[in-house]
């Protein structure tokens, strides 16, 4: 028996926007509350003609209409599917394109990010949580611009503080770092070519300089 929203292809592509805007995904929970309440509106008010319409679903429902996305992605051939990790529901690139994600990633991360802060970023995602002392000990220098311009980018967080002298603030990489590198988990982090990151944090001469010089822009933390 075909479910109510079989052929309502507004609601299918609702989801799926809603699934694309988010960073960390949606429970069913979330996706029904949304969508319910946004049906709930457009139906009060009278001025909503260019609006989409859309109308209630139960948790059942919305697990059909999800189900019914994933078939409709995979029938187009899309490069995105849906993942649930936990109870949260994510549009995902499929693992057949990771390496060109990861390669061209890079690239632009490379033309954005400083070489120093590469490394720093590199050193958390392979050590953390990992204190500013940590990623110091492994630079040999100074790393306060880099970490502050992480911070910045969300790309690093604070997750606390170490149990030790001080009590320094431990880091860990975001769930934006896994995004732009096309990550599922640290789990599956390209280890070799973090591994290689890290030698050159430990063989580049003109690191300290340009740290110094990018942080005589920016204030310390």
């Amino acid at each position: 028996m075909e479910h109510p929203h079989k052929q309502d292809h507004s609601l299918l592509s609702a989801v799926e926007a809603l699934l694309f805007a988010s960073d960390t995904g949606h429970t069913l929970e979330e996706l029904v509350d949304m969508v319910n309440s946004y049906a709930e509106v457009t139906v009060k008010n009278i001025n909503t003609e260019n609006h989409l319409h859309l109308k209630e679903v139960t948790h059942e429902e919305m697990k059909q209409v999800l189900d019914e996305l994933s078939l409709h992605l995979q029938e187009r051939r899309a490069a995105i599917e849906i993942h649930c990790y936990g109870s949260r529901y994510q549009l995902l690139t499929k693992k057949a394109f990771h390496p060109i994600l990861l390669h061209g990633l890079k690239q632009l991360a490379q033309k954005k990010l400083s070489r120093s802060a590469l490394e720093t970023l590199a050193i958390v995602a392979y050590n953390e949580p990992a204190t500013k002392r940590t990623i110091e000990s492994i630079r040999g220098v100074q790393s306060d611009y880099a970490v502050h311009k992480l911070l910045e980018l969300e790309l690093l967080k604070v997750i606390g503080q170490a149990e030790e002298l001080g009590r320094p603030n431990l880091y860990a990489v975001t769930q934006r770092f896994l995004d732009q590198f096309g990550i599922e988990s640290l789990d599956k982090l390209p280890k070799l070519e973090l591994e290689d990151a890290l030698l050159v944090a430990n063989t580049s001469p003109d690191t300290q300089e340009e740290e110094d010089a990018e942080g005589a822009e920016t204030p310390q933390e």
